[in-house]
């Protein structure tokens, strides 16, 4: 649960989606219609998840300026569009906007000269026995005649199909005499818009008037970044450039090898900033992995990364997404793509940006929110290359045993040592050196045969070519009748060998590797996304959606832009079922003696005000009074010391002493963009030895709590070293549900909540919060 509160938890008569179950994405351009949903805070519960339909499978394309500009030759675009749309079957025309103003200039040789229909060579006129509207005039889809196939199409008289030019001589010529085809005088609404010059608001709003759906900005051209739009057409760009454009048809352009995966078997979604970013992973087709869409987001003006995430998560031929991370500018709709994902089972693999503006705590938050919903995070693009390829090739893991299968026992050994220090399960150790001869692997079928086994990794140094090449040839051969995963580590120089290049790399089931590192890496990151997704129920669905009745209290006890008392934020942990000690707040020494009386000796008596703060380093309390004449001086003591220290007070704080146990702090930070944050961290003298602290971004349930418990270094503690009794984790995971409902409802009224210490008690006794500090928005 999220930390409810008096045992409630609401959720606003929301039914859960179950793991696989997907909504219906909206009409382009249109906000989804679950969108409206908030938490208690305000943040959507559900994403965006635009239709990328005409992106990814368009039917139609017009394209813009493609006409060669001073120092801008686009002929090799219009080539490039032009092979894309006949891999498609697309239609694709090019037209000019009435809208840019800019001269007509055509390329030499092609027909297309910013006019026609690419394919049809019908300047100015379309698709021929079409009757088109007058220039300006909207026509609707049912006024729209029927078009016949790409084959069909008859040709003008006099006229032929056109051939984008080739070599480097491409002149520029002046467009004949007569009016350009424009938006308006297109056949057929696009689905598809492709901008290779400048994208100003008229231009924008003519597309907008013809109805297309989705516009590709691919000059790196000045375009405001003023977050997603609601009216069409979405942006994708600008500065995507055209690699992604055609990696399927054209698959030599990108070092790929077409015979390897089908088209019908699911593969990788890319998702990169830049095309040259994204070309070293578009190279996995090289290793038998299928490519199966590629995005590039350029500056994320309008569509950014989360809403494409979300959008290629849905995508039936994908099993794998495939991501650069930029900063991102709204945290909850990057953790919303991330668990649209693993309700779908499917890896989402990322290299993520350095921390915003430097900062390292801003980069643990973003770290830690990712872990949190599944997100497999590599250091750079040869990880995600093989962590990406791995994940593409291997089924579900039928167990989590490792064996190591080597040519020899000191490799073997090496190999086994390096996998348990990354979290291995190393369940058998095989020596592949004494395989018989006669082409029979009886080690390698014995390890397969064992069911606590899921994953064999054989290193391959290439000592004995022969043996090697039989070696990988056995792996090869086994694996295509297992449904475990066989990973092969070639650590030879030679990356040439036949039993490299055409023995693992053309197999697609084994997974090949250049480094143990690599492949340890992924095996962990593979078995680590199956038992994170097996079972997974989505935060969000558990999310508060209306307040809890602790929010009234709470909020008359808020005064905007003050630090709270020690007395009036304990008064809010308690509101949300936060235990604290036993107190009162007292303004007079016989007052004192008599509050005293009520808690129970001993107490400890603190001085208390708005801006107070080091109380212990200034004098200002006293602990393990057990008389009211101590009680009474302490009173005396602590007001003069105040007084004399120039602190206003609203009383003496008369509190309950609380037994023994460990000190922990647990608070909330307000994060540029994840918003309100959780931690915890290890209290008293163990935070000067171990000073870091674990992160929780709302929403999250009760395992999460737990696991931000065991990313401290220190959290062996909680189960009891050196004779001391084993500690409440529940009651701490409890208290950082708790403290997150609080700061969900507060969100923006309270900009900083410190529990400094939390005193966990042996198991069964709770946690007490004996000091805290709030701080007011």
């Amino acid at each position: 649960m999220l930390g409810s509160t008096h045992g409630t938890l609401t959720t606003g008569g929301h039914r859960a989606l179950t793991g696989g179950e997907s909504r219906a994405p909206a009409p382009p351009g249109q906000p989804s219609p679950a969108a409206p949903e908030t938490d208690v805070s305000g943040r959507p519960l559900h994403p965006q998840v635009p239709d990328l339909s005409g992106l990814l499978r368009p039917r139609s394309i017009v394209v813009l300026d493609a006409w060669d500009a001073e120092g801008e030759p686009r002929t090799e675009a219009i080539r490039q569009l032009t092979t894309w749309a006949e891999h498609l079957g697309a239609r694709l025309y090019f037209t000019s906007a009435a809208a840019t103003g800019v001269p007509r200039k055509g390329v030499a040789g092609t027909g297309l000269a910013g006019r026609g229909v690419a394919g049809t060579s019908l300047p100015g006129k379309g698709v021929a026995g079409t009757s088109l509207p007058a220039p300006g005039r909207r026509t609707s889809p049912a006024e729209l005649p029927e078009l016949p196939e790409r084959s069909d199409l008859p040709k003008r008289p006099g006229t032929t199909v056109p051939e984008p030019p080739e070599g480097p001589d491409r002149a520029v010529t002046e467009l004949p005499e007569g009016p350009a085809l424009t938006l308006a005088e297109l056949p057929e609404r696009p689905d598809l818009a492709v901008l290779l010059g400048p994208a100003p608001p008229p231009l924008l709003a003519e597309l907008a008037e013809a109805e297309v759906p989705l516009a590709v900005v691919a000059a790196d051209v000045a375009l405001p970044r003023g977050g997603p739009r609601t009216a069409r057409p979405r942006l994708l760009g600008p500065g995507t450039g055209l690699d992604a454009f055609g990696v399927d048809a054209d698959p030599d352009r990108h070092g790929g090898s077409p015979g390897r995966a089908g088209p019908g078997t699911p593969g990788i979604a890319l998702l990169s900033r830049s095309g040259a970013q994204g070309l070293p992973v578009a190279g996995l087709r090289e290793v038998g992995v299928r490519l199966a869409h590629w995005v590039v987001t350029g500056g994320e003006a309008d569509l950014g990364a989360a809403e494409l995430l979300c959008s290629l998560a849905e995508q039936p031929d994908v099993s794998v997404l495939a991501c650069f991370l930029a900063e991102p500018r709204e945290g909850r709709a990057l953790l919303l793509a991330a668990d649209h994902a693993a309700r779908r089972g499917i890896p989402l693999v990322a290299v993520a940006a350095g921390p915003p503006g430097g900062s390292p705590r801003a980069g643990a938050v973003a770290e830690a929110a990712l872990r949190q919903f599944g997100v497999i995070q590599v250091g750079g693009t040869d990880e995600l290359q093989d962590t990406a390829a791995l994940l593409a090739k291997a089924g579900p893991p039928v167990a989590e045993g490792v064996a190591v299968y080597a040519p020899s026992g000191d490799l073997g050994e090496e190999v086994r040592r390096r996998a348990e220090a990354a979290g291995l399960r190393v369940r058998a150790l095989a020596d592949a050196g004494a395989m018989p001869e006669g082409g029979e692997r009886p080690l390698l079928d014995a390890l397969l045969d064992d069911p606590g086994l899921g994953v064999v990794i054989c290193p391959l140094p290439a000592a004995s070519p022969a043996a090697t090449e039989r070696l990988a040839r056995d792996l090869a051969e086994a694996a295509e009748g297992t449904g475990k995963l066989l990973c092969a580590v070639w650590s030879s120089p030679d990356g040439t060998a036949a039993a490299y290049r055409e023995t693992l790399l053309g197999s697609g089931r084994v997974a090949a590797f250049r480094t143990l590192a690599h492949c340890l890496g992924a095996v962990g990151a593979h078995l680590a996304h199956h038992r994170f997704t097996t079972g997974y129920r989505s935060p969000f669905d558990e999310a508060p959606r209306t307040p809890s009745p602790s929010l009234r209290t709470a909020e008359a006890l808020l005064v905007p832009g003050e630090r709270l008392s020690e007395h009036a934020a304990k008064r809010l942990l308690r509101a949300y079922g936060i235990r604290v000690p036993r107190e009162k707040l007292v303004t007079s020494a016989a007052a004192a003696a008599r509050a005293a009386a009520q808690v129970g000796y001993p107490v400890v008596m603190k001085a208390s005000g708005a801006r107070l703060a080091h109380k212990s380093e200034r004098g200002l309390l006293r602990t393990s009074l057990t008389s009211a004449s101590q009680v009474r001086e302490t009173y005396r003591e602590l007001t003069a010391r105040a007084q004399y220290e120039g602190v206003d007070l609203d009383g003496v704080l008369v509190c309950q002493m609380v037994p023994e146990g460990a000190e922990w702090v647990v608070g909330v930070a307000q994060d540029p963009v994840f918003g309100p944050t959780v931690t915890v961290g290890h209290g008293g003298e163990l935070r000067e030895v171990l000073p870091e602290l674990a992160y929780g971004v709302p929403p999250f349930g009760t395992d999460r709590a737990h696991a931000m418990l065991r990313e401290l270094r220190g959290h062996a503690l909680l189960d009891g070293v050196r004779g001391r009794p084993a500690l409440d984790v529940d009651a701490l995971a409890e208290v950082l549900l708790r403290v997150q409902r609080l700061a969900l409802e507060l969100d923006g009224r309270l900009t900083g909540l410190d529990i400094d210490p939390l005193r966990v008690l042996p198991r069964g006794q709770g946690a007490v919060a004996l000091n805290v500090r709030a701080v007011c928005g």
